[in-house]
């Protein structure tokens, strides 16, 4: 990741850099990995919970 400006942000005691504009491209390329089948069975889960 090459970038001029950075933008800084602390968590508690931990200094985050990050690049002042966030690009969509790394997400949209790791959705390529998935495969043709991938959640070809339909997913299961349990039933949803009474509140």
């Amino acid at each position: 990741m090459a970038t001029k400006k950075t933008r800084l942000f602390m968590n508690g005691n931990t200094l985050i850099i990050r690049p002042e504009k966030l690009s969509w491209a790394p997400l949209m390329d790791s959705l390529k990995k998935f495969t043709a089948d991938f959640m070809e069975q339909e997913r299961r889960q349990p039933a949803v919970q009474k509140r």
